[in-house]
């Protein structure tokens, strides 16, 4: 399924800055704070989702993964976005958790061990997405 998203209000007064002016918010900092926003509105940090961001700005950036994984670095680090985020995000009984790992993590097993039950149909797991 294809994300469709509305671009904030910050990314099109970007675009519209140029280095030097007062405002202009280098690349890192801009893949940073559009993360913090995706995961405070409970939306997945994805990479294809900052590069919307970065296509957005129209500054010619390069949209590699190694550059946005740097801008997401501390953002790992802290916790505050999962490190995996393309992940299958994962129901097990009450409990969300945000990808396989995650759940394997959490409920004690191997990571084959939750998708061998979410194929076999066990009662309380489930995919969500």
């Amino acid at each position: 399924m294809k994300h469709i998203s509305k671009t904030p209000d910050w990314v099109k007064q970007q675009s519209s800055l140029r280095p030097g002016q007062k405002g202009y918010g280098p690349k890192l900092s801009l893949i940073h704070r559009y993360a913090k926003e995706l995961s405070a509105r409970g939306e997945r940090v994805t990479h294809e989702r900052i590069r919307e961001m970065l296509r957005a700005l129209g500054r010619n950036y390069r949209m590699s993964t190694s550059e946005i994984t740097m801008g997401l670095r501390r953002l790992h680090m802290n916790g505050a976005v999962e490190r995996y985020s393309n992940g299958k995000r994962v129901k097990v009984n009450r409990k969300m958790y945000r990808s396989i790992r995650a759940a394997a993590a959490a409920e004690g097993c191997a990571i084959e061990t939750v998708r061998k039950r979410i194929r076999a149909g066990r009662p309380g797991w489930r995919y969500v997405d």
